[in-house]
Protein backbone atom coordinates (compact mmCIF):
# COMPACT_ATOMS: atom_id res chain seq x y z
CA UNK A 1 0.00 0.00 0.00
CA UNK A 2 1.32 3.60 -1.15
CA UNK A 3 2.23 6.15 2.26
CA UNK A 4 -0.44 8.54 2.12
CA UNK A 5 1.00 11.74 1.54
CA UNK A 6 -1.35 13.66 3.20
CA UNK A 7 -0.47 17.45 4.14
CA UNK A 8 0.24 19.19 7.05
CA UNK A 9 -3.15 21.48 5.92
CA UNK A 10 -5.10 18.30 5.01
CA UNK A 11 -4.79 16.95 8.36
CA UNK A 12 -5.47 19.94 10.35
CA UNK A 13 -8.39 21.14 8.58
CA UNK A 14 -9.78 17.07 8.84
CA UNK A 15 -8.52 17.29 12.59
CA UNK A 16 -9.56 20.92 13.36
CA UNK A 17 -12.49 21.24 16.27
CA UNK A 18 -15.80 23.46 15.83
CA UNK A 19 -17.79 21.22 14.10
CA UNK A 20 -20.99 19.93 15.40
CA UNK A 21 -20.32 16.38 14.19
CA UNK A 22 -18.70 16.71 17.67
CA UNK A 23 -22.03 15.87 19.32
CA UNK A 24 -22.55 12.63 17.92
CA UNK A 25 -21.46 10.46 15.44
CA UNK A 26 -22.14 10.25 11.77
CA UNK A 27 -21.93 7.30 10.67
CA UNK A 28 -25.24 6.88 8.66
CA UNK A 29 -26.48 4.36 7.27
CA UNK A 30 -27.16 3.97 3.62
CA UNK A 31 -27.71 0.53 2.91
CA UNK A 32 -29.25 -2.63 4.49
CA UNK A 33 -27.24 -5.09 6.22
CA UNK A 34 -27.91 -7.88 3.53
CA UNK A 35 -26.66 -5.42 0.62
CA UNK A 36 -23.08 -5.33 -0.81
CA UNK A 37 -21.22 -2.40 0.63
CA UNK A 38 -18.38 -0.30 -1.20
CA UNK A 39 -15.55 -1.60 -2.10
CA UNK A 40 -12.59 -0.29 0.15
CA UNK A 41 -9.44 1.33 -1.29
CA UNK A 42 -7.09 -0.78 1.40
CA UNK A 43 -5.72 -4.16 -0.12
CA UNK A 44 -4.69 -5.68 2.60
CA UNK A 45 -6.07 -5.88 6.59
CA UNK A 46 -5.04 -4.33 9.58
CA UNK A 47 -5.91 -4.39 13.39
CA UNK A 48 -4.80 -1.96 16.39
CA UNK A 49 -5.37 -3.91 19.65
CA UNK A 50 -5.11 -1.29 22.82
CA UNK A 51 -4.92 -3.27 25.64
CA UNK A 52 -4.65 -0.19 28.89
CA UNK A 53 -3.70 -1.15 31.93
CA UNK A 54 -6.11 1.32 34.10
CA UNK A 55 -4.36 2.15 37.68
CA UNK A 56 -0.39 2.12 36.37
CA UNK A 57 1.41 -0.87 36.28
CA UNK A 58 4.29 -1.76 38.13
CA UNK A 59 6.41 -2.60 34.98
CA UNK A 60 10.13 -2.53 36.29
CA UNK A 61 9.04 -6.00 38.31
CA UNK A 62 7.09 -7.04 34.63
CA UNK A 63 10.46 -6.97 33.14
CA UNK A 64 13.78 -6.94 35.58
CA UNK A 65 17.05 -6.68 34.80
CA UNK A 66 18.91 -10.12 36.21
CA UNK A 67 22.97 -8.73 35.47
CA UNK A 68 24.72 -9.20 38.83
CA UNK A 69 25.45 -5.06 39.28
CA UNK A 70 22.17 -3.99 37.83
CA UNK A 71 19.92 -6.36 39.55
CA UNK A 72 21.55 -5.38 42.81
CA UNK A 73 20.52 -1.91 42.12
CA UNK A 74 17.16 -3.14 41.47
CA UNK A 75 16.64 -5.15 44.78
CA UNK A 76 17.95 -2.05 46.77
CA UNK A 77 15.52 0.14 45.23
CA UNK A 78 12.76 -2.43 45.22
CA UNK A 79 13.27 -3.18 48.68
CA UNK A 80 10.39 -6.16 49.82
CA UNK A 81 8.75 -6.03 46.49
CA UNK A 82 11.50 -6.98 44.52
CA UNK A 83 11.16 -10.65 42.62
CA UNK A 84 13.87 -12.83 43.67
CA UNK A 85 16.20 -13.15 40.65
CA UNK A 86 16.57 -16.54 40.59
CA UNK A 87 12.41 -17.03 39.59
CA UNK A 88 12.83 -14.53 36.59
CA UNK A 89 12.50 -15.89 33.36
CA UNK A 90 15.38 -15.30 31.05
CA UNK A 91 15.38 -13.51 27.46
CA UNK A 92 17.94 -12.78 25.10
CA UNK A 93 17.33 -9.58 22.81
CA UNK A 94 18.79 -9.71 19.42
CA UNK A 95 20.79 -6.46 20.65
CA UNK A 96 22.36 -6.28 23.71
CA UNK A 97 22.92 -3.29 25.38
CA UNK A 98 24.87 -5.61 28.11
CA UNK A 99 22.33 -5.85 30.42
CA UNK A 100 20.69 -9.42 30.82
CA UNK A 101 16.45 -9.29 31.62
CA UNK A 102 14.04 -11.90 32.83
CA UNK A 103 10.32 -11.76 32.63
CA UNK A 104 8.42 -11.76 35.89
CA UNK A 105 7.82 -15.63 36.78
CA UNK A 106 3.81 -15.46 36.12
CA UNK A 107 4.85 -14.58 32.15
CA UNK A 108 5.88 -17.41 30.63
CA UNK A 109 4.40 -17.06 27.75
CA UNK A 110 5.51 -13.52 27.05
CA UNK A 111 9.10 -15.10 27.55
CA UNK A 112 8.33 -17.49 24.63
CA UNK A 113 6.42 -14.87 22.77
CA UNK A 114 9.47 -13.14 22.98
CA UNK A 115 12.27 -15.41 22.73
CA UNK A 116 10.59 -16.76 19.55
CA UNK A 117 10.49 -13.08 17.74
CA UNK A 118 6.84 -12.56 17.98
CA UNK A 119 6.76 -9.79 20.91
CA UNK A 120 9.09 -7.02 21.86
CA UNK A 121 9.58 -4.87 24.88
CA UNK A 122 9.29 -0.94 25.07
CA UNK A 123 11.97 -0.01 27.50
CA UNK A 124 10.81 3.25 28.84
CA UNK A 125 7.89 5.29 28.11
CA UNK A 126 5.77 7.89 29.88
CA UNK A 127 4.04 11.37 29.14
CA UNK A 128 6.20 14.10 27.53
CA UNK A 129 5.45 17.08 26.15
CA UNK A 130 8.86 17.39 25.07
CA UNK A 131 12.80 15.37 26.27
CA UNK A 132 13.32 16.10 29.68
CA UNK A 133 15.99 15.35 32.23
CA UNK A 134 16.06 15.26 35.99
CA UNK A 135 17.96 18.78 35.75
CA UNK A 136 15.86 20.51 33.11
CA UNK A 137 12.74 19.69 35.52
CA UNK A 138 14.69 20.74 38.83
CA UNK A 139 15.43 23.87 36.76
CA UNK A 140 11.50 24.49 35.79
CA UNK A 141 12.86 24.96 32.21
CA UNK A 142 10.85 22.01 30.09
CA UNK A 143 6.88 21.46 29.93
CA UNK A 144 5.54 18.96 31.82
CA UNK A 145 1.99 17.24 31.23
CA UNK A 146 -0.53 18.56 33.75
CA UNK A 147 -0.99 16.76 36.58
CA UNK A 148 1.40 14.76 36.08
CA UNK A 149 0.68 11.49 38.67
CA UNK A 150 -2.80 11.61 38.34
CA UNK A 151 -4.77 8.53 36.85
CA UNK A 152 -7.33 10.85 34.75
CA UNK A 153 -5.05 13.20 33.27
CA UNK A 154 -2.07 10.66 32.34
CA UNK A 155 -4.74 8.32 30.92
CA UNK A 156 -5.92 10.73 28.65
CA UNK A 157 -3.07 12.19 27.85
CA UNK A 158 -2.08 8.99 26.40
CA UNK A 159 -5.25 8.96 24.83
CA UNK A 160 -5.24 12.32 23.17
CA UNK A 161 -1.99 13.64 22.25
CA UNK A 162 -3.65 17.22 24.42
CA UNK A 163 -4.29 18.72 20.88
CA UNK A 164 -4.71 22.56 21.03
CA UNK A 165 -7.00 23.78 21.39
CA UNK A 166 -8.29 20.52 23.52
CA UNK A 167 -11.08 18.57 22.00
CA UNK A 168 -12.92 15.40 23.75
CA UNK A 169 -11.07 13.16 20.91
CA UNK A 170 -8.39 10.85 21.09
CA UNK A 171 -5.64 9.77 18.16
CA UNK A 172 -7.38 6.63 17.33
CA UNK A 173 -10.78 8.51 16.69
CA UNK A 174 -8.69 11.13 14.47
CA UNK A 175 -7.06 7.84 12.66
CA UNK A 176 -10.81 7.02 12.46
CA UNK A 177 -10.90 10.39 10.86
CA UNK A 178 -9.26 9.92 8.30
CA UNK A 179 -8.92 6.28 7.35
CA UNK A 180 -12.68 5.13 7.63
CA UNK A 181 -14.08 7.08 4.40
CA UNK A 182 -11.16 5.07 2.29
CA UNK A 183 -12.71 1.69 4.28
CA UNK A 184 -16.40 1.50 3.60
CA UNK A 185 -17.23 -2.51 3.42
CA UNK A 186 -19.12 -2.94 6.02
CA UNK A 187 -21.64 -0.26 8.32
CA UNK A 188 -19.43 -1.35 11.28
CA UNK A 189 -16.85 1.50 11.62
CA UNK A 190 -13.45 1.53 12.19
CA UNK A 191 -13.23 1.52 16.24
CA UNK A 192 -14.34 -1.15 18.30
CA UNK A 193 -14.59 -0.74 22.42
CA UNK A 194 -15.05 -3.89 24.20
CA UNK A 195 -14.02 -1.69 27.59
CA UNK A 196 -16.89 1.32 27.12
CA UNK A 197 -16.19 4.49 26.28
CA UNK A 198 -13.01 6.27 25.80
CA UNK A 199 -11.19 9.35 24.74
CA UNK A 200 -9.13 7.32 22.57
CA UNK A 201 -11.39 6.29 19.98
CA UNK A 202 -13.19 9.40 19.96
CA UNK A 203 -12.93 11.22 16.49
CA UNK A 204 -14.94 14.10 15.13
CA UNK A 205 -17.13 12.35 13.00
CA UNK A 206 -15.66 8.81 13.87
CA UNK A 207 -17.44 7.05 16.70
CA UNK A 208 -16.34 3.68 18.57
CA UNK A 209 -18.65 0.82 18.54
CA UNK A 210 -18.74 -0.42 22.10
CA UNK A 211 -19.75 -3.85 23.28
CA UNK A 212 -19.08 -6.47 26.16
CA UNK A 213 -16.99 -8.92 25.71
CA UNK A 214 -19.95 -11.72 26.70
CA UNK A 215 -21.56 -10.06 23.40
CA UNK A 216 -23.45 -7.42 21.39
CA UNK A 217 -25.16 -4.41 23.41
CA UNK A 218 -28.44 -4.42 21.86
CA UNK A 219 -31.79 -2.99 22.06
CA UNK A 220 -33.28 -5.28 19.46
CA UNK A 221 -35.04 -8.26 21.42
CA UNK A 222 -36.99 -5.09 23.79
CA UNK A 223 -37.59 -3.27 20.76
CA UNK A 224 -38.07 -5.22 17.67
CA UNK A 225 -41.02 -5.13 15.05
CA UNK A 226 -40.38 -9.13 14.48
CA UNK A 227 -40.29 -10.11 18.34
CA UNK A 228 -42.07 -13.03 20.03
CA UNK A 229 -43.48 -11.03 22.51
CA UNK A 230 -46.46 -8.81 21.74
CA UNK A 231 -45.22 -6.07 23.93
CA UNK A 232 -42.47 -6.11 22.19
CA UNK A 233 -43.53 -5.86 18.97
CA UNK A 234 -45.29 -2.93 20.08
CA UNK A 235 -42.62 -1.64 20.96
CA UNK A 236 -40.87 -2.10 18.01
CA UNK A 237 -43.11 -0.98 15.57
CA UNK A 238 -43.52 2.33 17.78
CA UNK A 239 -39.62 3.15 17.81
CA UNK A 240 -39.11 2.30 14.19
CA UNK A 241 -41.76 5.14 13.74
CA UNK A 242 -39.88 7.27 15.81
CA UNK A 243 -36.83 7.09 13.62
CA UNK A 244 -38.38 6.98 10.33
CA UNK A 245 -40.11 10.70 10.82
CA UNK A 246 -38.70 13.29 9.57
CA UNK A 247 -36.47 15.75 12.12
CA UNK A 248 -35.59 19.44 11.49
CA UNK A 249 -33.59 19.17 14.70
CA UNK A 250 -30.02 18.61 14.46
CA UNK A 251 -29.55 17.25 17.45
CA UNK A 252 -32.77 15.04 16.95
CA UNK A 253 -31.72 13.99 13.80
CA UNK A 254 -28.41 12.87 14.95
CA UNK A 255 -29.64 10.61 17.23
CA UNK A 256 -32.01 9.24 14.95
CA UNK A 257 -29.26 8.49 12.69
CA UNK A 258 -27.12 7.00 15.25
CA UNK A 259 -29.64 4.69 16.29
CA UNK A 260 -30.51 3.30 13.05
CA UNK A 261 -26.67 2.59 12.99
CA UNK A 262 -26.30 0.52 15.82
CA UNK A 263 -29.94 -1.48 15.33
CA UNK A 264 -27.91 -2.27 11.70
CA UNK A 265 -24.68 -3.01 13.27
CA UNK A 266 -26.71 -5.33 15.94
CA UNK A 267 -28.36 -7.31 13.10
CA UNK A 268 -25.25 -7.59 11.01
CA UNK A 269 -22.92 -8.29 13.65
CA UNK A 270 -25.39 -10.89 15.97
CA UNK A 271 -25.70 -12.67 12.67
CA UNK A 272 -22.34 -13.15 11.17
CA UNK A 273 -20.86 -14.02 14.74
CA UNK A 274 -23.96 -16.49 15.93
CA UNK A 275 -22.89 -18.77 12.44
CA UNK A 276 -19.03 -18.63 13.41
CA UNK A 277 -17.61 -21.85 13.57
CA UNK A 278 -16.07 -22.64 17.07
CA UNK A 279 -11.96 -22.00 17.05
CA UNK A 280 -9.52 -24.84 18.31
CA UNK A 281 -8.21 -21.92 20.30
CA UNK A 282 -9.82 -22.41 24.29
CA UNK A 283 -10.34 -18.88 25.64
CA UNK A 284 -10.60 -18.44 29.57
CA UNK A 285 -14.00 -17.33 30.39
CA UNK A 286 -12.68 -16.50 33.51
CA UNK A 287 -10.21 -14.57 32.37
CA UNK A 288 -11.92 -10.59 31.87
CA UNK A 289 -8.93 -9.73 29.74
CA UNK A 290 -9.03 -13.17 28.10
CA UNK A 291 -12.76 -13.18 27.39
CA UNK A 292 -12.06 -9.16 26.15
CA UNK A 293 -9.97 -10.71 23.42
CA UNK A 294 -11.77 -13.37 23.12
CA UNK A 295 -14.65 -10.61 21.73
CA UNK A 296 -12.04 -8.79 19.49
CA UNK A 297 -11.14 -12.46 17.73
CA UNK A 298 -14.59 -13.08 17.07
CA UNK A 299 -15.39 -9.35 15.38
CA UNK A 300 -11.84 -9.68 13.37
CA UNK A 301 -13.44 -12.78 12.35
CA UNK A 302 -16.71 -10.62 11.33
CA UNK A 303 -14.43 -8.02 9.73
CA UNK A 304 -13.51 -10.80 7.47
CA UNK A 305 -16.44 -11.66 6.38
CA UNK A 306 -17.62 -7.81 5.63
CA UNK A 307 -14.67 -6.98 4.02
CA UNK A 308 -13.60 -4.89 6.41
CA UNK A 309 -9.70 -3.60 5.78
CA UNK A 310 -8.74 -1.64 9.06
CA UNK A 311 -10.39 -2.17 12.64
CA UNK A 312 -9.26 -0.50 15.91
CA UNK A 313 -10.18 -2.46 19.35
CA UNK A 314 -9.98 -1.36 23.09
CA UNK A 315 -9.37 -3.37 25.43
CA UNK A 316 -8.94 -2.42 29.56
CA UNK A 317 -8.10 -4.78 32.45
CA UNK A 318 -8.15 -2.80 36.07
CA UNK A 319 -6.63 -3.63 39.16
CA UNK A 320 -3.42 -2.43 38.64
CA UNK A 321 -3.29 0.66 41.19
CA UNK A 322 -1.34 -1.09 43.44
CA UNK A 323 -1.06 0.79 46.30
CA UNK A 324 -2.11 -2.22 48.74
CA UNK A 325 -1.52 -6.06 48.88
CA UNK A 326 1.07 -5.49 45.87
CA UNK A 327 3.16 -9.08 46.33
CA UNK A 328 -0.25 -10.71 46.29
CA UNK A 329 -1.99 -9.21 43.57
CA UNK A 330 0.56 -8.21 41.04
CA UNK A 331 1.79 -11.51 40.27
CA UNK A 332 -2.17 -12.57 39.41
CA UNK A 333 -2.53 -9.84 37.10
CA UNK A 334 0.55 -10.52 35.53
CA UNK A 335 -0.48 -13.56 35.11
CA UNK A 336 -3.70 -13.14 33.18
CA UNK A 337 -2.08 -10.77 30.98
CA UNK A 338 -0.04 -13.56 29.73
CA UNK A 339 -2.43 -15.94 29.42
CA UNK A 340 -4.48 -13.14 27.49
CA UNK A 341 -1.58 -12.24 24.99
CA UNK A 342 -0.84 -15.69 25.01
CA UNK A 343 -4.43 -17.05 23.82
CA UNK A 344 -4.56 -14.42 21.94
CA UNK A 345 -1.75 -14.97 19.67
CA UNK A 346 -2.55 -18.55 19.42
CA UNK A 347 -5.96 -17.65 17.91
CA UNK A 348 -4.71 -15.26 15.55
CA UNK A 349 -2.21 -18.04 14.63
CA UNK A 350 -5.19 -20.25 13.83
CA UNK A 351 -6.80 -17.34 11.98
CA UNK A 352 -3.56 -16.66 9.71
CA UNK A 353 -3.77 -13.28 11.00
CA UNK A 354 -0.81 -12.96 13.44
CA UNK A 355 1.22 -10.76 10.92
CA UNK A 356 -1.75 -8.60 10.02
CA UNK A 357 -2.84 -7.44 13.92
CA UNK A 358 -0.55 -5.55 16.29
CA UNK A 359 -1.24 -5.69 20.20
CA UNK A 360 0.10 -3.17 22.39
CA UNK A 361 -0.18 -2.71 26.01
CA UNK A 362 -0.79 1.23 27.50
CA UNK A 363 -1.20 2.25 31.09
CA UNK A 364 -1.41 5.27 33.05
CA UNK A 365 2.08 5.53 34.24
CA UNK A 366 4.69 3.29 36.05
CA UNK A 367 5.12 3.07 39.80
CA UNK A 368 7.68 4.20 42.08
CA UNK A 369 10.60 1.99 42.78
CA UNK A 370 10.31 2.26 46.99
CA UNK A 371 7.68 0.42 48.67
CA UNK A 372 5.33 2.27 50.40
CA UNK A 373 4.92 -1.08 52.83
CA UNK A 374 2.28 -2.93 51.14
CA UNK A 375 2.97 -1.66 47.58
CA UNK A 376 4.25 1.39 45.24
CA UNK A 377 2.62 4.75 44.28
CA UNK A 378 2.22 6.46 41.08
CA UNK A 379 5.27 6.53 38.81
CA UNK A 380 5.96 7.93 36.05
CA UNK A 381 7.83 6.16 33.41
CA UNK A 382 6.90 2.21 32.49
CA UNK A 383 7.62 -0.73 30.28
CA UNK A 384 5.09 -1.88 27.94
CA UNK A 385 4.29 -4.85 25.56
CA UNK A 386 4.21 -5.18 21.63
CA UNK A 387 2.75 -7.92 19.93
CA UNK A 388 2.36 -9.18 16.53
CA UNK A 389 2.53 -7.21 13.02
CA UNK A 390 4.08 -4.59 13.22
CA UNK A 391 7.25 -5.61 15.92
CA UNK A 392 10.62 -6.98 14.21
CA UNK A 393 10.33 -8.86 17.37
CA UNK A 394 13.03 -9.63 20.26
CA UNK A 395 13.79 -6.31 20.92
CA UNK A 396 14.44 -3.86 23.59
CA UNK A 397 13.14 -0.50 22.02
CA UNK A 398 15.02 2.26 23.66
CA UNK A 399 17.18 2.44 27.02
CA UNK A 400 16.25 0.68 30.28
CA UNK A 401 16.70 2.79 33.02
CA UNK A 402 19.02 2.00 35.90
CA UNK A 403 16.33 1.72 38.81
CA UNK A 404 18.19 3.51 41.14
CA UNK A 405 16.01 5.69 43.62
CA UNK A 406 17.35 9.05 43.69
CA UNK A 407 19.60 8.19 40.87
CA UNK A 408 19.76 10.16 37.68
CA UNK A 409 16.63 8.41 36.21
CA UNK A 410 14.58 9.88 39.56
CA UNK A 411 12.64 12.89 39.54
CA UNK A 412 12.43 12.82 43.13
CA UNK A 413 13.36 10.05 45.49
CA UNK A 414 10.96 7.39 45.73
CA UNK A 415 11.81 6.40 42.14
CA UNK A 416 9.72 7.89 40.21
CA UNK A 417 11.65 7.36 36.57
CA UNK A 418 11.88 10.01 34.16
CA UNK A 419 10.43 8.43 30.77
CA UNK A 420 12.91 8.80 27.83
CA UNK A 421 10.09 7.65 25.13
CA UNK A 422 7.08 9.70 24.98
CA UNK A 423 3.51 8.56 24.61
CA UNK A 424 3.41 10.55 21.38
CA UNK A 425 6.62 8.22 19.87
CA UNK A 426 5.04 5.46 20.79
CA UNK A 427 1.83 5.60 19.38
CA UNK A 428 3.04 7.32 15.84
CA UNK A 429 5.22 4.24 15.40
CA UNK A 430 1.96 2.08 15.90
CA UNK A 431 -0.08 4.57 13.64
CA UNK A 432 2.61 3.94 10.93
CA UNK A 433 2.43 0.70 10.46
CA UNK A 434 -1.42 0.73 10.64
CA UNK A 435 -2.15 3.38 8.08
CA UNK A 436 1.12 4.08 6.42
CA UNK A 437 1.70 7.72 7.61
CA UNK A 438 4.43 9.98 6.37
CA UNK A 439 6.38 11.93 8.74
CA UNK A 440 4.67 15.21 7.99
CA UNK A 441 0.97 13.18 8.55
CA UNK A 442 2.23 11.82 11.84
CA UNK A 443 3.23 15.32 13.26
CA UNK A 444 -0.32 16.46 11.98
CA UNK A 445 -2.07 13.78 13.95
CA UNK A 446 0.30 13.56 17.10
CA UNK A 447 1.11 17.56 17.75
CA UNK A 448 4.15 16.87 20.15
CA UNK A 449 6.22 15.07 17.79
CA UNK A 450 7.62 17.56 16.30
CA UNK A 451 9.73 18.32 19.78
CA UNK A 452 11.53 14.68 19.43
CA UNK A 453 14.31 14.83 17.34
CA UNK A 454 14.50 10.70 17.10
CA UNK A 455 10.68 10.28 15.68
CA UNK A 456 10.95 6.74 14.20
CA UNK A 457 11.40 4.28 16.85
CA UNK A 458 11.65 1.70 14.06
CA UNK A 459 10.05 -1.07 15.74
CA UNK A 460 8.22 -1.95 12.77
Amino acid sequence: MKTLNLTRRDLIKTLGVGTSSLAFGTHAPTMAGSEIFQASQFNDYKALVCIFLLGGNDSFNMVVPISDVEYDLYNTSRQNLAVPRDELLAIQPLVSDGVDYGFHPAMPGCQSLFESGRMSIVANVGALIEPVTKALIEQGQVMLPDQLFSHNSQQQFWMDSRIKPRAPIGWAGRLGDILEPMDKPSPLGMNISIAGNNVWQKGLESTPYVMKSNGIISLTNRLSSQSGSKINRARGKAFDALLQTGHDHLFVKQFAEVQQQARLIDQTLSGIVQDLLPLDTAFNSENPLTAQLNAVTQLIRAGQILGTKRQIFYVGMGGWDTHDDQLENHPLLLGALDEALTTFNTALDELGLADNVTSFTAADFGRTLTSNGDGSDHGWGSVQLIMGGAVKGREMIGKYPRLIAGGDDDIGRSGRIIPTISTDQYSAMLAKWFGAFDADALQAIFPNLKYFSNADLDFT
